[in-house]
């Protein structure tokens, strides 16, 4: 037999329910807006950031990362927080400091490259070299 044949009419008959559509949700309006209200202290403290106010940006990160809510909006946001306080910390030189917001991060979104990038960089400067390849 000819296995063209067999994959015409697998793709004709089966395709169809093996490769179904899965709806994807969308997004909750009022998540959207409490993580946009959230993103007016990321950007205060990214203005703080940039001129050396490492304590008062780490406070605005603090701001932004209330609530428990589990939307992928806000974990974002609470991502980007944590990014932002181990930036600070890093900074003003506490590297274990930046090292513990990288991580806990990591554990809101585990996929958020810069935070990763941010803990290997402090474990390099505390001159954890091995610690640092595998954040």
């Amino acid at each position: 037999l000819c296995s063209v044949p067999w994959l015409m009419l697998w793709l004709l008959l089966l395709a169809p329910w093996t490769f179904a559509q899965v709806a994807v949700p969308s997004p909750n309006p009022e998540m959207v807006a409490k993580a946009n209200s959230l993103r007016s202290h990321l950007d205060a403290a990214h203005a703080k950031l940039s001129v050396a106010q490492y304590d008062a940006a780490i406070e605005e990160a603090d701001k932004a990362m209330q609530g428990s809510e589990r939307a992928p909006e806000i974990l974002q946001v609470r991502a980007e927080a944590f990014n932002l306080q181990s930036i600070a910390h890093y900074a003003a030189g506490r590297y274990l400091k930046a090292i513990d917001a990288a991580y806990l991060g990591t554990l809101e979104k585990y996929d958020y490259a810069p935070l990763h990038r941010n803990r290997a960089k402090a474990y390099m400067a505390r001159r954890e070299y091995d610690k640092a390849i595998h954040s």
